[in-house]
């Protein structure tokens, strides 16, 4: 996982982080991808307001297609990886 991280290899995160997860779509849904929309409204208003934020999830939720970071970039905001 980590040199997946560190290489920026989503795609084999994405698999290390949702391994067995598709045997178990509700499990998946309440793990990670509820969850990251119940953020969004809370980032958003972030992103409002001036100045530097961190936002701290676990790495699972910034990979995939419903990931906090694919959400944002869906409702129009520019969101960069580094």
């Amino acid at each position: 996982m980590k040199d997946a991280w560190l290489t920026a290899d989503l795609d084999s995160l994405n698999t290390l982080m949702t391994d067995g997860l598709e045997e178990n779509p509700e499990l998946a849904d309440k793990l990670l991808y509820s969850r990251n929309r119940n953020w969004l409204p809370a980032i958003e208003a972030l992103l409002d307001q001036p100045g530097t934020h961190l936002v701290a999830v676990g790495a699972g939720h910034l990979v995939g297609t419903q990931s906090v970071i694919d959400l944002l970039q869906d409702k129009g905001h520019q969101v960069d990886r580094y």
